[in-house]
């Protein structure tokens, strides 16, 4: 039976639980300090702590941005196991912040719609003549893929596309694949687009 190595994959010191991970690790700390506006779990005893007072005392939309910086943390480090990626704190806190941009950007959502998720996780029908984007990447330790599809707003595809890369990170590929799409979309005359 293979034993399974506990070190923290993100600073290679510490055992990697949640307070770890989380708190504690060197990289999770210097993501943390990026986003300065958020409360930093190594500033409490434990990450349960820090946790249970973001929920009692941070509105909505702190809690959202605290939980897509933990997300990423996380994601980071399964990358870092299973796809031996090479990872900086930048590319983590780029990862993290890209939905809180989105939200400051289209302002859609309103914070009190935040309480209410039945709002946000319904799937609306896009308008018609809109075209619809996907995109996604994926990143290993040697390989690089950028893919999208244009769908019409019936829901169904127009164009798809995949393309691999040189090796790269998670959000250069993503920008990639948008790159790409894009310049599809120019070339199809697409002026009215919707990005998922």
């Amino acid at each position: 039976m293979k034993s399974i190595d506990s070190t923290c994959a993100l600073c290679g010191s510490g055992v990697q639980d949640l307070n770890h991970l989380f708190s504690s690790c060197m990289t999770a700390f210097v993501v943390w300090s990026f986003v300065n506006h958020l409360p930093n779990p190594s500033s409490f005893s434990n990450f349960e702590e820090w946790l249970v007072s973001t929920f009692q005392n941070g509105q909505p939309l702190t809690i959202e941005d605290s939980l897509l910086v933990c997300l990423q943390i996380w994601k980071v480090s399964n990358n870092v196991i299973f796809w031996y990626a090479q990872v900086t704190p930048a590319i983590v806190h780029a990862a993290a912040v890209t939905g809180s941009a989105y939200r400051l950007i289209n302002k859609k959502i309103s914070s009190s719609s935040l309480r209410n998720l039945e709002t946000i996780n319904k799937w609306i029908p896009y308008a018609p003549n809109l075209y619809k984007l996907n995109f996604d990447s994926s990143v290993t330790s040697n390989l690089s893929v950028a893919s999208f599809i244009i769908k019409d707003f019936a829901g169904f595809p127009i164009v798809s596309s995949a393309q691999k890369l040189q090796h790269s990170y998670v959000l250069q590929a993503e920008c990639i694949a948008l790159k790409e799409w894009l310049l599809t979309a120019k070339k199809r005359n697409g002026n009215q687009i919707e990005i998922e």
